[in-house]
């Protein structure tokens, strides 16, 4: 079975608007009875239309405050011990980073131009790749149901919060998984939630997230919420400094499989 899997999701809501044609002014004077009912129905099919928009609109913001409140006291965990790596796993690397994995495991043609190294297990899920190093110097934070939760919003309610915060990526990591619910007080509530939804757009959906350190490199892996559909995800973070750092993403059938692979991820 060919698998496609995808590094980075993005869903962006669009509205569609009815573009309606004039007609001359001779048509328009001989019919303007027909075309007053045509405008009054396209105008009530666009009124519609809006509210059913902003009901979707009203729902997602709903529903993503609703997973930010759940989240709100991730923190970040040791990485788990997961028992000894079989000897004839095999490294896959890319430049200085490297992990092991399973010997079934083939290379695969890359789904995108910054994937650099790809392999994966037939007629499975099971899948490891890396991602080329990045810089960020912006762009941390951008949703669209929340559009107004910008960078400059965001590091005021931090320091509103006492929280420490730069503006690199590294820092973000930092400062979101130091955020908890026993922050908030009826004084700061507005940062509070402010933070709470960055840190819910900025894990995206990750029910755990671990921490270690490789040759000096802080490395954050994050766990994705989809155990029950039959496969496991890991989102690997490895930072060469405060703003660059490369990717590592795994998939396995297994929870076992999924951490035995991350806990080989390494970086000099």
């Amino acid at each position: 079975m060919k698998k496609t899997f995808i590094a980075v999701a993005a869903a962006v809501s669009a509205m569609a608007f009815t573009a309606v044609s004039c007609s001359s002014k001779k048509e328009e004077n001989a019919s303007v009875a027909g075309n007053t009912t045509a405008s009054e129905t396209v105008s009530t099919e666009e009124t519609a239309e809006e509210v059913t928009v902003d009901a979707e609109a009203e729902e997602n913001r709903k529903y993503m405050k609703g997973k930010a409140e759940e989240g709100v006291d991730i923190t970040v965990q040791p990485f788990p011990e997961c028992g000894d790596i079989p000897d004839d796993w095999k490294e896959i690397s890319y430049e200085s980073v490297s992990m092991r994995i399973p010997p079934e495991f083939e290379e695969e043609e890359n789904a995108a131009h910054y994937i650099k190294k790809t392999y994966g297990k037939k007629d499975s899920f099971e899948t490891a790749y890396i991602v080329e190093k990045m810089k960020f110097d912006n762009g941390l934070i951008k949703n669209y149901t929340y559009p107004e939760i910008t960078e400059e919003v965001v590091a005021n309610a931090f320091k509103e919060l006492g929280i420490d915060y730069d503006g690199t990526p590294l820092s973000m990591y930092k400062a979101v998984l130091s955020l908890t619910s026993e922050m908030r007080t009826d004084q700061n509530a507005e940062s509070f939630e402010q933070a709470m939804l960055a840190k819910e757009i900025f894990l995206s959906d990750s029910s755990e997230v671990f921490y270690k350190q490789i040759n000096g490199h802080e490395v954050y892996i994050k766990k994705a919420e989809n155990g029950s559909d039959g496969f496991w995800c890991f989102s690997a973070e490895l930072f060469v400094n405060s703003k660059e750092s490369y990717s590592v993403e795994v998939i396995g059938d297994t929870l076992e499989d999924a951490l035995k692979m991350c806990s080989t991820i390494s970086i000099s």
